[in-house]
């Protein structure tokens, strides 16, 4: 990315320098799909009282500098952007700064949807008021969950349409995980939250069971989603760094400690 501009070049050789440029006016962010890569999406930040937007545009030589999908948003501070697997679909979390609500100190948040084909531009129908705490599409790329608004938020998984698929109840959540093979997910509460983590089967349409995950900052799935890791980092005297890795098995909620 360039000032006003995003550069195209070749993977597999650097040495044959831009390949080709989209014009962008004040583009500030960008994000190429997943596999294939047909498709780049740019944000422009408010400008001179001219709305933020993010603009889809296909990628590709001989293609038109025209978007195939666009959307606007007005207070707008960031946006964090999410496409599916097969590039159809892109999710946009919409930051504000300041709620004029006032109703969160951290400012606002809105989740968007486009599609690539123009089918879809708008928001989510979430079910309840307060931020977007986390937001992840499934490795089939034919559905997303969302856990949202104030605690105890809720958690939901919609399909391509945006049509709610299975609600995953409420509780202290910030985070959810689906795995590899896209049959589990984790939902969990981490980071300023007790740690708590409820494991679903998606194709069973069920919860597995619950557990907990004290001061957990980060989390993933094994390779062969059968494992989910939390870790949790403390400094101690400024010198002393801990690290505790606690592996959860799916099916059966058991885990260890190195």
């Amino acid at each position: 990315m360039a000032t006003n501009e995003i550069q195209f070049f070749d993977g597999g050789d650097f040495s044959k320098g831009v390949l080709y440029r989209l014009r962008v006016q004040g583009v500030a962010a960008i994000e190429l799909s997943k596999a294939p890569a047909s498709h780049v999406a740019a944000f422009v930040p408010e400008s001179k009282g001219v709305p933020a937007s993010v603009q889809i545009f296909a990628c590709g030589k001989d293609s038109q500098n025209q978007p195939v999908a666009r959307r606007s948003f007005f207070r707008c501070s960031t946006v964090q952007m999410n496409w599916n697997y097969g590039s159809t679909g892109l999710l946009v979390v919409v930051q504000a700064d300041v709620d004029k609500t006032n109703q969160s100190y951290y400012g606002e948040s809105k989740l968007n949807y486009l599609t690539t084909d123009g089918t879809h531009e708008g928001l989510v129908p979430l079910r309840k008021e307060g931020p977007v705490h986390d937001v992840q599409w499934s490795y089939s790329g034919s559905e997303f969950a969302v856990v949202y608004g104030f605690m105890p938020a809720k958690a939901t998984i919609f399909d391509k349409k945006c049509n709610p698929l299975l609600e995953l109840g409420s509780g202290p959540y910030n985070t959810i995980r689906w795995n590899p093979k896209g049959k589990f997910l984790c939902l969990a509460g981490f980071g300023n939250l007790p740690g708590d983590m409820a494991f679903w089967d998606y194709i069973e349409k069920k919860q597995l069971g619950t557990t907990k995950a004290e001061c957990s900052v980060t989390s993933e799935w094994s390779p062969d989603g059968c494992y989910f890791m939390t870790a949790t980092t403390l400094f101690l005297l400024r010198t002393l760094l801990m690290v505790r890795v606690d592996f959860f098995l799916a099916a059966g909620l058991e885990s260890f400690i190195i």
